[in-house]
């Protein structure tokens, strides 16, 4: 929850919030080096965005992530899958000792890039390649987006990932930022 407080402060340091998440992705970014694609670094700085202003981390963590379980296409199923997976990449990168109350950081993870594989897949079905690619894309590189979200956890001074978590991420999703954690 710290973590979050020193997040509004140094926003408050600049004139709008969208130029604060991407000062700071872009700074994770520069320390991974790592260079997401435009598309995914302003998709992850709207979720970041979402998130900040729409719940608390208390709200967040306590939250139960579900996925929605019809499997016709819809606008509002994609939207309510959209969700739940970009609570898997917040949770995932923002907090993930508090995970382990509810699933697994390994579930959370691979709940949330199966969520955006799904999105894909049903924006495929309803013709609309431009947001199939996108979520495609989001899917495929969900690990560095996770590794930027960590990285800021880094930058903010806060716990670092038990080495427990660094050996699931780098053993079973390859993760980059584990990896370097895992070196030291």
């Amino acid at each position: 929850m710290k973590f979050m407080g020193f997040l509004v402060k140094k926003i408050k340091a600049y004139h709008s919030s969208k130029s604060a998440w991407l000062s700071m992705v872009s700074e994770a970014e520069q320390q991974l080096g790592y260079q997401l694609d435009s598309d995914l670094k302003h998709y992850l700085i709207a979720a970041l965005g979402y998130f900040h202003e729409m719940y608390t981390p208390s709200m967040l963590m306590g939250e139960t992530i579900l996925m929605p379980q019809d499997s016709t296409p819809s606008v509002l199923h994609v939207e309510k899958m959209r969700l739940a997976a970009d609570h898997c990449l917040i949770l995932s990168g923002m907090f993930p000792a508090h995970i382990a109350y509810k699933m697994s950081l390994r579930g959370c993870v691979c709940l949330g890039q199966a969520g955006y594989a799904s999105i894909a897949l049903q924006y495929k079905n309803l013709e609309s390649k431009g947001l199939a690619d996108l979520y495609e894309s989001i899917a495929w590189h969900f690990i560095d987006m996770l590794d930027v979200l960590l990285c800021l956890r880094d930058i903010a001074g806060q716990n670092q990932l038990s080495a427990h978590d660094c050996r699931v991420l780098a053993q079973y999703f390859n993760s980059g930022y584990a990896r370097q954690k895992l070196a030291f």
